[in-house]
């Protein structure tokens, strides 16, 4: 009964993670923040379900960005390696209860799946990438949007559990 049941909810959310993914595709403002609530799917899955359904929902989500959001492989790419990947870094990195070694591991992989992200980016759409911004400044506000939205999901995952204890609670 409880397989069942994470597995209807892993294809709900993965669903839902979908049409999120694709509004960043269809409208052309708020992108960060689509994918910002695509992450908070991901976390929610991990929730109210286990790890292993989260997983499997977070990869056939990305394999059906790749396929679906064709007209915009870049949210893809940022999804896969970025927002959709990093609440089980997180949940792996808070696990280990050494804050200042976690920071520094999160800002890592956030760093590195940027850096991968645009030079796949920049590989697949050379023609039409420039890139006109000073780097340092560039890297600097990254890490400051990071840092917001890492508050914001450790927020948001604080909230969710809360939520879901309640529910649990009422049972």
């Amino acid at each position: 009964m409880k397989n069942s049941r994470f597995i209807a909810l892993g294809g709900v959310l993965t669903a839902l993670n979908i049409i999120i993914l694709y509004m960043s595709v269809l409208l052309n403002f708020n992108k960060l923040f689509f994918l910002f609530i695509s992450s908070c799917i991901v976390v929610t899955s991990i929730i109210i379900t286990d790890k292993r359904t989260a997983f499997i929902s977070y990869m056939a989500t990305s394999l059906l960005s790749l396929f679906l959001l064709s007209a915009n492989l870049g949210i893809a790419i940022v999804y896969i390696l970025i927002f959709g990947a990093y609440p089980f870094i997180k949940l792996f990195l808070e696990s280990c209860r050494n804050a200042p070694i976690e920071f520094l591991l999160k800002l890592l992989f956030v760093n590195l799946g940027v850096l991968i992200s645009f030079l796949l980016y920049s590989k697949l759409f050379a023609d039409i990438f420039a890139f006109n911004f000073s780097v340092i400044i560039l890297i600097i506000v990254l890490q400051v949007l990071f840092i917001v939205y890492d508050y914001a999901l450790t927020t948001y995952v604080v909230f969710i559990t809360k939520k879901f204890k309640t529910v649990k609670k009422m049972k």
